[in-house]
């Protein structure tokens, strides 16, 4: 079913990743977006769309991928908890704002009170919920690194890649709410530790050898162990698998998305 409220159309009826949704996004700016839209502009970020979806197989591999896994289980671990407050996270396909006729949302969750039958009251949602399962380690040439994406992004909320809280910034102008939930997930936080500790002991051992002694590809990778290392903070402190940060409003980035779409 849609739901039309005020400004705003909730098209409960579209299951995202589908052909009917990707229909939906054509021609739009969406919130994964804002970013490129605050810097590159509305054409920018429609051909970037246009691009994603000729990329994406509905019903296909799309599903299979890490994050939406992650995003899954996440959902279904937070949802329980919800519970005990008497709340929900109900699924939206699709959101739209007449004020902003060329931007859509599509939400991760929408926060709503459970009524008596168990259903969500989706005439009084409570918040947005956006979850992101960030990388600690990534490939590059065939080599292991440590980027400590989403170990910085618990520890600091400033440390939060700016993707997120311009899509988190946007999501609340379309929807007309002023709160997001932002879950970070990474079921491979041990995996980190255990890379830092490999780095500590490796860099104790490149440390033994005297600095004129050591050969080019010693000292290139010390410097790479380092910067590594240092990417990762306290390295007394473990890596939290999950981390919520509420996300309020920001005046000015909002300020700007309205601008570019307005232009």
């Amino acid at each position: 079913m849609n739901k039309i409220v005020g400004k705003l159309t909730f098209y409960y009826d579209i299951v995202q990743g589908t052909q009917e949704w990707l229909n939906a996004r054509q021609g739009r700016i969406t919130c994964s977006n804002a970013l490129m839209l605050m810097n590159k502009g509305k054409n920018a970020c429609m051909e970037a769309n246009r691009l994603a979806a000729e990329r994406l197989t509905p019903n296909g591999n799309f599903y299979a991928e890490r994050g939406h896994v992650i995003e899954h289980e996440m959902k279904q671990a937070y949802n329980e908890q919800l519970k005990n407050r008497n709340l929900t996270l109900a699924e939206c396909g699709f959101i739209t704002n007449t004020d902003f006729p060329e931007a859509g949302y599509s939400p991760d969750g929408l926060i709503c009170p459970l009524c008596s039958d168990g259903e969500p009251d989706l005439d009084n949602i409570e918040g947005l919920a956006e979850f992101k399962a960030y990388n600690d380690i990534v490939e590059r040439d065939g080599k292991q690194v440590l980027t400590c994406k989403h170990r910085q992004a618990c520890f600091d909320i400033l440390k939060v890649p700016p993707q997120a809280i311009a899509q988190c910034n946007m999501a609340m102008l379309l929807t007309e709410t002023n709160a997001v939930y932002l879950f970070l997930c990474n079921p491979d936080a041990a995996d980190t530790d255990e890379m830092i500790e490999k780095l500590l002991k490796r860099k104790a051992e490149l440390n033994k050898i005297p600095p004129a002694k050591r050969t080019k590809e010693q000292i290139k990778e010390f410097v790479e162990v380092t910067q590594q290392i240092m990417s990762a903070g306290d390295t007394n402190v473990a890596t939290p698998q999950t981390k919520v940060w509420l996300i309020r409003r920001n005046k000015t980035i909002c300020d700007r998305l309205i601008k570019k779409l307005s232009q």
